[in-house]
């Protein structure tokens, strides 16, 4: 007698087998989804707290070099005799502010570990990635462009070399931190007014500071659009 093959109870055994495995993966599909949602959190918040300090130093840069641009078009205006010339230490106040810079250099600790961990494609907001790869795109520009700090460093070692003036003005900590000499003398501002090499330095560094303020406003929005959208993010679910 042939045995009968319980059809009906194989069929249960497979639609639980297949039902368990669907399962499973769901499970697993859920817990991973929650795991990306959490190091999307994490890294929305890292980027907030870093692009709030971003757009700080930007503000804070662009004052500088507006700061910088102004002296150098003050004592361009008093070398050419448009305004009164000043005391000796007005003078020293008006060329340090001048070239006294420090060139800006954004927070990217929480940007670079999103990019080099993959994690990019977890936040989903085209508009917040799109503004991400523009503030970054402009600061390299900025950064190739940026040649405050060298052009500084050639202007004093040049006016060193050629004993245009003995940098008075340049503070203690400043000539020791460059290793530069100690000034033999006060500033002869006689000689360094009507220096026409003075003066055209002092037209590249109005020329230099514009470029830079135009380069760094167009820094300011991307930024400011990453910190208004990761705080909307931020408030609800992500």
């Amino acid at each position: 007698m042939t045995a009968q093959i319980p059809w009906l109870r194989v069929f249960v055994k497979g639609v639980v087998i297949v039902g368990s495995i669907l399962l499973a993966f769901g499970l697993q599909a859920w817990w991973e989804g929650l795991q990306d949602e959490g190091r999307a959190q994490d890294h929305l918040l890292a980027l907030q707290g870093e692009f709030v300090a971003n757009l700080d130093s930007l503000n804070g840069n662009i004052t500088r070099l507006e700061e910088i641009k102004g002296a150098a078009a003050e004592l361009l205006a008093i070398i050419v005799g448009e305004e009164e010339r000043p005391s000796a230490d007005s003078l020293a106040g008006l060329t340090w502010n001048a070239f006294s810079f420090p060139p800006y250099e954004p927070f990217t600790v929480a940007y670079d570990n999103l990019i080099g961990s993959g994690d990019i494609a977890l936040l989903r907001d085209g508009q917040l990635n799109a503004d991400l790869a523009l503030f970054m795109s402009q600061v390299e520009h900025y950064r190739r462009g940026e040649l405050q700090m060298d052009q500084w460093k050639r202007v004093i070692q040049q006016f060193v070399t050629t004993e245009m003036s003995p940098l008075d003005w340049l503070s203690r900590d400043y000539r020791a931190n460059n290793d530069l000499p100690e000034p033999a003398r006060s500033t002869d501002w006689d000689d360094l007014l009507q220096s026409r090499e003075f003066e055209g330095i002092l037209v590249n560094r109005i020329i230099g500071a514009s470029d830079n303020l135009m380069i760094l406003n167009r820094v300011v929005p991307p930024a400011e659009r990453i910190v208004t959208r990761l705080h909307t993010l931020l408030q609800g679910t992500y």
